[in-house]
């Protein structure tokens, strides 16, 4: 039986081999003319709306604020994050021994007043009496002497309150441009 079985497979295979052989060639003609391709490289593009870079952003105006005057802040008018124009008052300064400074200032501004109309109608006084020698020349040095301290003690006054003034300036910090506080 196995003699049989092995029979029958060899003369399937033969007959198998029979049928897929043969010397005719089929050949199959195109008539279509060959399209026209071109290749290209594939590229990845990224459709989104978002761009990521890494950098350095740097403002153009950039400024640390400070103030000669010594004190407390009395108030802060922005905080960070705000936008400021040119000349915004942003800090305030007390300015209490500035107001106390200014009204002594003005006392002895109506003190050395007092005292300049006082030496100048004794001078003027002083003048008439030594031009009709009744006053003698050391009276007349000393009364001018005293006229021009006077004088002077009242530009004094006046100068002090110029610097006092002055110092007012420098109790409120501005914005030096518009910009963003930060």
């Amino acid at each position: 039986m196995k003699n049989y079985i092995h029979s029958i497979a060899v003369l399937t295979f033969a007959a198998f081999l029979t049928s897929c052989g043969g010397d005719k060639k089929e050949t199959v003609a195109l008539n279509e003319t060959p399209v026209s391709v071109t290749v290209g490289t594939v590229q990845g593009d990224n459709n989104s709306p978002f761009l990521t870079a890494s950098g350095k952003i740097q403002a153009d105006n950039s400024a640390n604020l400070s103030t000669r005057m010594m004190g407390f802040v009395d108030k802060i008018y922005v905080n960070v994050g705000d936008k400021v124009t040119k000349d915004q008052l942003l800090i305030s300064i007390n300015n209490a021994d500035l107001q106390a400074k200014l009204a002594q200032v003005n006392a002895s501004i109506t003190e050395a007043t007092a005292a300049y109309k006082n030496a100048e109608k004794d001078y003027q006084r002083f003048q008439n009496l030594f031009a009709e020698n009744s006053a003698s020349q050391k009276e007349l040095d000393d009364m001018t002497a005293r006229f021009e301290m006077a004088k002077a003690r009242l530009e004094a006054a006046n100068q002090m309150k110029n610097e006092v003034n002055a110092q007012f300036a420098y109790v409120n910090i501005r914005a030096p441009f518009s910009g963003i506080v930060t």
